[in-house]
């Protein structure tokens, strides 16, 4: 009797539910007829589900800080309600475990991490090594790679089956087939009525769209103004907006030019898949290759050991073979001759004097993967205008390297008639604080600013609503590389400080480009008294807002050194600053 293995994912963004499709279909293709997969969405499993089962595999997403996925909650708090020694006492099967995070973040893996000791403490046996995939380094399917070709065996062996090698074949989990048809209908068909969704966004007319800064160089900023009108979308100041970009006509023309596709290019298609861990399907089907390509498949995604080593087995000759197993055969290496080029997989096989086209449309859809939403901080205030959504956008642009929706962005911003974009909101918990009256520490750089605008309009509206009421001080510590160049929503700021005056605002500005450098940290360290006199003693709210390799870390470290002078030490200083993430006193929007 074949043996049952339960493949489930807790996923915010798709990833974890796409390598627990991929781990399921490597199970069946490694053990053949001797064991039979299922995947699972976990909001879909009872824990007294795991006992028909031989073996169950998860793939847990940390969310924010560290947090369990929205579909993960009810899961793992039912876990966490049980006794301990639970599942030993009723013989409950092993489990494996793969979490996905980013190391950028102070609590790396930390939705695996508690999902783990919570298995654990109920005595559910652990199958192997716990892995881990870092987004933030982009070895995240590399890790995924190394930790499956390690278990693989350790599977064969508890669950008694023979293992058989695949790792020199390719099966395809997508057929196409050409259909007689003249039109194909467009590429978001469905974003028509309410509600929208992730699954299904709302094509946004775009209200404004104008420059707000630009160096000289690699960076540009962007302001833009998206309707809501129609779409009966609400959010609330702090949120996010998701966007689908669109790839560019160069690149999807490059693309389908590599693979020899560019000819067939209109051709309507139907996309069948071959086993049933692909049925799911990110795009309209029917479709073409052009539509898919353009506006549903991720061609720009970087490139991945795996990827380039099942190209270099399965589908070229000899010579190129050698070459391209030689990138692929540790991590240091492709990282130093691939991944550091910002190559994507067209750029990087027109490197090589070979033809392309035998390389399968399946093995690009199930590589690439969906052309995945951008998230952007609102940068407005659903209190002044609730129908439009202000986002804060920097176009970044180094070498060879131009993000997708940078370039996508700037298209619409060069057009005449701005084209619409599908977008969907996305509540968060970076939210101001019911009570007006505690004060607000806003530590930003750069783009960062972007919910801090949308902050201080909602006060500034509050306050004009009901000037009697009472309101907090709002902090804003705000860095940038020059003041003079840099500093977005120039024209603002004085308007704000006249409305809420300087009782109820006060800048400041740290330059880091502009003789002696200078960043928030060290505004923060030369305000002491004052940042502990407002966490400990008036018991503000902290906001941090900025890229993750530099934010949140610094910041936080800085606060923890400030806070030190007031409880003593070191570790009294983490754990007080902590316990205000877990109270939700501070709060972190970084990317």
């Amino acid at each position: 009797m074949p043996k049952r293995i339960l493949v489930c994912y807790s996923s915010q963004t798709n990833t974890a539910e796409r390598l627990a499709e991929d781990f399921a279909r490597e199970l069946n293709a490694c053990f053949k007829r001797g064991g039979t997969c299922e995947v699972r969405n976990i909001r879909d499993v009872r824990v007294d589900d795991l006992k028909n089962w031989d073996l169950v595999c998860f793939f847990i997403s940390s969310y924010g800080d560290g947090e369990q996925c929205d579909d993960g909650l009810d899961f793992f708090a039912s876990v966490k309600a049980l006794e301990d020694m639970y599942f030993e006492k009723l013989g409950y099967p092993p489990f494996t475990l793969f979490g996905l995070g980013s190391s950028l973040y102070d609590l790396y893996q930390g939705a695996s991490v508690d999902f783990y000791k919570e298995l654990t403490r109920c005595s559910l046996h652990s199958l192997g090594k716990f892995g881990k995939g870092d987004d933030g380094i982009g070895t995240l399917i590399d890790d995924y790679d190394e930790w499956m070709f390690d278990l693989l065996p350790l599977i064969s062996d508890f669950l008694e089956i023979p293992f058989s090698d695949t790792s020199e074949e390719y099966h395809a989990a997508f057929s196409t087939i050409d259909l007689p048809l003249k039109t194909c209908p467009g590429p978001y068909r469905d974003s028509v009525k309410p509600p929208f969704h992730v699954d299904k966004p709302y094509l946004a007319q775009i209200h404004e769209i104008r420059e707000l800064s630009g160096e000289t160089g690699a960076k540009m900023v962007i302001h833009a103004g998206i309707d809501l009108d129609d779409s009966k979308l609400h959010y609330t100041t702090g949120d996010h907006i998701g966007i689908y970009p669109a790839n560019s006509d160069q690149d999807v023309e490059l693309f389908l030019n590599t693979f020899g596709l560019y000819e067939r290019r209109n051709q309507i298609i139907k996309v069948i898949p071959t086993d049933r861990m692909s049925t799911k399907l990110f795009f309209p089907n029917p479709t073409t290759y052009w539509q898919l390509s353009k506006y549903f498949l991720e061609i720009n995604s970087c490139l991945n050991r795996k990827m380039v080593r099942t190209i270099g087995k399965a589908f070229t000759g000899p010579i190129n073979r050698v070459k391209l197993l030689e990138l692929t055969k540790d991590r240091g290496t492709f990282m130093k001759k691939v991944t550091s080029n910002h190559d994507t997989i067209t750029t990087f096989l027109r490197g090589f004097d070979t033809d392309w086209s035998c390389v399968p449309f399946s093995f690009l859809l199930e590589s690439l993967g969906p052309l995945r939403p951008r998230y952007y901080s609102i940068s407005s205030s659903s209190l002044k205008q609730p129908t439009v959504v202000d986002i804060t956008v920097s176009l970044v642009i180094e070498g060879n390297f131009q993000g997708v929706f940078s370039r996508n962005v700037m298209e619409v911003y060069q057009a005449d008639n701005h084209p619409k974009l599908p977008i969907f909101l996305e509540q968060t918990k970076f939210r101001l604080p019911y009570d007006t009256r505690k004060p607000i520490l806003m530590v930003c750089a750069g783009v960062g600013v972007a919910p801090f605008r949308g902050f201080v309009q909602e006060r500034c509206e509050q306050r004009q609503r009901k000037p009697s009421a009472s309101f907090g001080k709002m902090y804003l510590y705000y860095g940038l590389r020059h003041l003079k160049k840099d500093l977005l929503y120039r024209d603002e700021w004085k308007e704000y400080e006249d409305i809420l005056g300087p009782e109820g605002l006060e800048l400041k500005f740290a330059e880091s480009r502009n003789g002696g450098k200078k960043y928030v940290q060290d505004l923060l360290k030369e305000d002491t008294q004052l940042i502990g006199d407002l966490i400990i003693k008036q018991g503000c709210y902290i906001y941090v807002c900025g890229a993750s390799n530099t934010m949140n870390k610094g910041v936080s470290k800085e606060l923890i050194d400030i806070l030190k002078t007031f409880k003593g030490d070191i570790k009294q200083a983490d754990r007080y600053l902590r316990y205000q993430k877990v109270v939700g006193k501070y709060k972190e929007d970084v990317w």
